[in-house]
């Protein structure tokens, strides 16, 4: 079973749900990102093609862990936020942990 915040962060709640994947800065960026990747994948051999792939892969999984771990980081930030301003305390964290 996921903890909220997983489950936020994976999709079960979609805090996305307003994000506009068509427009035309989103779509231009996917448009240059396809073109330049087909271009590249032309000029290499199969081998190179296969270790390119390879790091394609690695490199998303790593920055998967980071976007993981800046979610989670700013979901508690937010909630220590919201804290603070309930509780109507002026400082709810001390300065030197952050």
């Amino acid at each position: 079973m996921l903890n909220i915040l997983e489950a936020l962060y994976r999709g079960k709640i979609n805090p996305y749900a307003e994000l506009n994947i068509e427009s035309p800065r989103y779509i231009e960026a996917e448009r240059l990102k396809e073109v330049n990747y087909e271009k590249l994948m032309a000029m290499l051999n199969e081998y190179e093609k296969e270790q390119f792939e390879k790091y394609c892969l690695a490199t998303e999984a790593s920055e998967e862990a980071v976007r993981y771990g800046a979610f989670i980081y700013g979901l508690k930030v937010g909630a220590l936020l919201m804290t603070e301003i309930f509780a109507g305390a002026n400082q709810v964290i001390e300065t030197n942990e952050l």
